[in-house]
């Protein structure tokens, strides 16, 4: 018995669970340097890690951010900062692209994550720009939440079970002072 499918077919003739469809909700978002792209870049980019992940379905991130900065040096998703070297890490909130300025608008929180032994601990959060100063050595993260209160017209009904806290962007860690295997 397969308790990991749901085989019911919708109006189009496709199960609610096709691969087609659920690949539709999230997309990887992979941070490319300006100019022209070509596979190598692409691949380079994705090789050091340079990407994130958003679930599309509750409205495309736009303008999301998540890097280190420190002694003039920028470090983004996949770097690895220095052993001793004092960073902010700095995470920017996206918005929702094309979002209805007169509609209900979401609730968007940003956090910065910290591995500890296999967890991870909120260090930092908030609306917008979320920083965290002179991070300790670690490796950190960062993820985005959103209460999707734009998509509730659309929901009918059953708004009230699916308006709820839910991630939207995950990215890829920066390791500060720690060396990636």
């Amino acid at each position: 018995r397969n308790t990991n499918t749901i085989p019911k077919l919708m109006p189009d003739g496709e199960r609610l669970d096709s691969f087609r469809r659920l690949t539709h909700w999230f997309s990887n978002y992979v941070l490319l340097p300006a100019g022209a792209v070509d596979d190598l870049a692409l691949k380079e980019a994705i090789r050091r890690g340079r990407l994130y992940g958003g679930f599309d379905y509750l409205g495309y991130p736009i303008g999301f951010d998540f890097h280190a900065e420190g002694g003039g040096t920028f470090y983004e998703m996949g770097d690895e900062v220095p052993a001793g070297e004092s960073v902010v890490l700095r995470v920017v909130a996206p918005t929702v692209d094309r979002l209805d300025p007169d509609g209900p608008q979401p609730e968007i929180t940003a956090r910065i994550l910290r591995s500890d032994d296999g967890t991870w601990t909120e260090v930092a959060a908030g609306e917008g720009t979320v920083e965290l100063p002179a991070a300790p050595a670690g490796v950190y993260r960062a993820e985005v939440h959103i209460v999707p209160e734009h998509l509730r017209p659309w929901l009918g009904n059953r708004a009230d079970s699916f308006v709820t806290d839910r991630v939207w962007v995950y990215s890829n860690p920066i390791y500060v002072g720690v060396t990636w295997p």
